[in-house]
C-alpha cells in the first residue's frame, strides 16, 4: 500500500483480508483507492515507490510501473518518474529503501 500526494492510496487487494481492505476504503474514501495489479506488485515494487508534492507537481518516482498504471497515475494528474533499481533490487528493496524520509 502506498499513500500519495492528492490523497489517493495504491492498493494490491490480495495482500489484504477483507475486513482489512474494507477499512482501507473507509478511511481513504473508495474514490481514492488505485488498486494495482501483481505484476506492479511483486514485479515493479510498485508499493515501494516514492511520492513527491513540489508546488503544485505531483510525482511518483520508481523502478517501473505497468503501462495501465502509468496512464492512470498520468490521468490523474501525477508525472511518473522512472529511476533504475533492478540491480538494487536484488537485495530485497527498492527505491524506499534507499530514502530517508525526514519529513520536511
Amino acid at each position: 500500500m502506498l499513500s500519495l500526494s492528492q490523497g489517493h492510496v495504491l492498493v494490491f487487494p490480495p495482500a489484504f483480508d477483507t475486513h482489512s481492505y474494507n477499512l482501507i476504503k473507509e478511511v481513504n474514501g473508495a474514490d481514492n483507492i488505485i488498486e494495482i495489479s501483481e505484476e506492479d506488485c511483486v514485479d515493479n515494487f510498485v508499493p515501494n515507490a516514492i511520492p513527491v508534492h513540489d508546488g503544485d507537481k505531483h510525482y511518483v518516482v520508481g523502478m517501473a510501473f505497468s503501462p495501465e498504471l502509468h496512464k492512470k497515475l498520468t490521468d490523474l494528474g501525477y508525472e511518473v518518474l522512472i529511476t533504475p533499481y533492478q540491480e538494487f533490487r536484488k537485495s530485497g528493496g527498492s527505491i524506499r529503501c534507499s530514502v530517508l524520509d525526514i519529513g520536511i
